[in-house]
């Protein structure tokens, strides 16, 4: 399924957030600032997981949201809360 605008223009943007982070001679002033609000479709692209089991995840309460009208939001910061509650299962389970 081909990208909206928006979700075309926050890939670009997270791109380029990478790519500033890699290079450490760049100051902060330089890195672009992402929206702090994400579809679920643009969450699911940045954490590597498709839409359904985004959606599964987010049924079972392991990544949060929010509800703007109809929509349903994922702050990043809740993106990266999930990666660490990630990252905590896996080191437990090794």
């Amino acid at each position: 399924m081909p990208l909206s605008a928006d979700e075309s223009r926050l890939r670009g943007m997270y791109a380029q957030l990478v790519e500033v982070s890699v290079s450490a001679s760049v100051t902060e002033a330089a890195v672009p600032t992402l929206p702090r609000l994400c579809s679920v479709e643009v969450a699911a692209e940045l954490l590597g997981i498709g839409r359904t089991a985004t959606y599964d995840e987010i049924r079972l309460g392991r990544l949060r949201t929010v509800r703007r009208g109809r929509r349903r939001l994922v702050p990043v910061e809740w993106i990266d809360e999930y990666v660490e509650l990630l990252k905590h299962e896996a080191d437990t389970a090794a």
